[in-house]
């Protein structure tokens, strides 16, 4: 964790020391030259329907207006969660924050209407007398609360997990088929089925509530990422998507062939069988050989495209001013390089009226050190250190090294507010005024404990403080404070609120 230091000076003014700080007492790009806004801008937060309902929501939401909250980002479904979160991770609360395990908790969180998913198979999880809060509908109660203290609230829907079968009726028949035949990871987008649901239950979502729009993602990356990445089965080769690329001139036959050699290859990686060539040198001897693998690749990445333009244009149709937003998750953001390469920010204007990049700077040290730099070494990168491969992250991204922790810092330390500035630039620059960026900050993300658990890694104040500015600095329309309420330390939101202070004077 960080170390704390005496931070009287920052104390003594922290809207000024906040904004020359880019992390660990390093300077970022026009540090004193954030624009003051005369229109507040977004400043928005992620939440479950669980924190009102265990906190109460007058209470809840008057500890958001010391942030300066403006809108609410609440989930409509949880079927990514398992509820298994160790209250270890929970910010504390002048309400003892209840651990999620063993509630008899639901995952559908609004009510659904049978007339949206006649075109489908699949339906929504069946409501349950037994589930705690299995009669309250959460947009209904926090509509009118939250408008009078000037907050908008979206509805925040992430892609359900593949374990969902037993809570969504018929999901295992729409899940990723792997180049073996089994079942993969999560649902496939090319399914015709799968794709009717989400469109229906965005349908119904816009119909029956009275809300400012919705924002939608998948945590998931390509075949190739998830192979090379982390020396997992390519997915999927169902029927669907063999139709797609056939469609698009791609034989099937050699992309499967092409992913089978390559798996072997990274297993034979995994037990330190290596080539003499060197590992890099033979995996893109594989991609020359078969070009299919980054067709099939390219080709799953455009489904997950057409999937959020889908929400989009069914959104619109039923109302023209709901507002439609695109979650660009932490791999996607920050170091997938095939899906920056496949997906730019520019291909996302189209479906979105504002994207969010995840860029959670401080809790990317410990994942940087542990997911990805780790896995890299093991599987494609075997022939680089471990330092190697880090320095040569930051040259390929864009970072000044100077700036960027260590190798050995980074489960202590996280990438700061240049990181924030620079990633922010990057989706502005993108989107060309294409969408509004509300910068997805990261604020006391928990991580793993020594001995086991999980805690808060918590922001400190002054590097809190310049990664908000940085993000304005870079063109921000508004950030959107991630990755859950109940993991945010009161000390960090009344950070947040000085901070947007300073930025904001009408």
């Amino acid at each position: 964790m960080y170390q704390t230091k005496d931070r009287r000076a920052f104390l003594k003014d922290l809207g000024t020391a906040g904004l020359i700080m880019g992390g660990a007492g390093l300077p970022i790009a026009g540090a004193m030259t954030t624009p003051l806004r005369t229109e507040k801008p977004l400043v928005g937060i992620q939440i479950s329907p669980l924190n009102f309902l265990d906190e109460g929501m007058e209470a809840c939401l008057g500890r958001l207006e010391t942030a300066g909250i403006n809108a609410l980002f609440c989930y409509s479904q949880t079927y990514h969660l398992s509820y298994n979160k160790p209250v270890s991770a929970f910010a504390s609360r002048p309400v003892q924050p209840r651990s999620f395990a063993g509630r008899g908790l639901r995952h559908q969180w609004i009510q659904t209407h049978p007339e949206f998913y006649k075109d489908t198979l699949l339906s929504h999880e069946k409501p349950n007398p037994a589930h705690e809060y299995h009669n309250r509908d959460i947009f209904t109660e926090l509509l009118q609360p939250a408008r009078q203290r000037g907050m908008k609230v979206y509805a925040r829907i992430l892609e359900a997990s593949a374990n969902r079968r037993d809570l969504i009726p018929n999901y295992e028949k729409v899940l990723t088929v792997d180049i073996n035949g089994h079942t993969g990871r999560g649902p496939c987008w090319n399914h015709p089925d799968y794709r009717a649901w989400i469109s229906g239950t965005v349908k119904d979502l816009v119909t029956h509530y009275d809300i400012a729009g919705l924002q939608y993602g998948a945590e998931r990356t390509g075949p190739l990422s998830y192979l090379l990445y982390r020396g997992l089965v390519p997915t999927c080769f169902c029927e669907h998507c063999t139709r797609r690329n056939k469609a698009k001139n791609i034989d099937a036959g050699r992309a499967r062939e092409g992913y089978q050699q390559l798996y072997q290859f990274i297993q034979k990686v995994e037990a330190d069988v290596l080539p003499a060539d060197g590992v890099l040198a033979s995996v893109y001897g594989y991609l020359q050989r078969y070009p299919e693998i980054l067709s099939w690749n390219y080709q799953w990445f455009q489904a997950d495209n057409e999937i959020h333009q889908e929400i989009y244009d069914v959104a619109k149709a039923i109302k023209p001013d709901f507002e439609i937003g695109r979650h660009v998750d932490h791999q996607r953001s920050s170091w997938d390089i095939w899906y920056r390469a496949a997906v730019p920010y520019s291909d996302m204007a189209g479906s979105s009226d504002f994207v969010k990049p995840i860029v959670y700077h401080d809790i990317l040290g410990p994942r940087l050190r542990n997911w990805v730099i780790k896995e890299m070494h093991r599987h494609a990168w075997r022939d680089k250190t471990e330092a190697e491969i880090l320095q040569e992250f930051y040259a390929l991204f864009g970072y000044d090294s100077a700036q960027m922790p260590a190798l050995e810092e980074l489960n202590s330390r996280g990438l700061g507010a240049a990181y924030v500035q620079k990633e922010t630039e990057r989706c502005v620059k993108g989107l060309n005024g294409g969408a509004k960026v509300y910068t997805g900050l990261g604020v006391d993300v928990p991580w793993h404990l020594p001995e086991g658990g999980m805690a808060p890694f918590p922001s400190p104040p002054d590097v809190l403080t310049a990664a908000i500015h940085g993000a304005f600095q870079a063109g921000a329309d508004g950030i959107l404070i991630s990755r859950e309420y109940e993991e945010i330390r009161l000390e960090s939101l009344k950070t947040i609120g000085q901070a947007m202070a300073a930025i904001h004077r009408p």
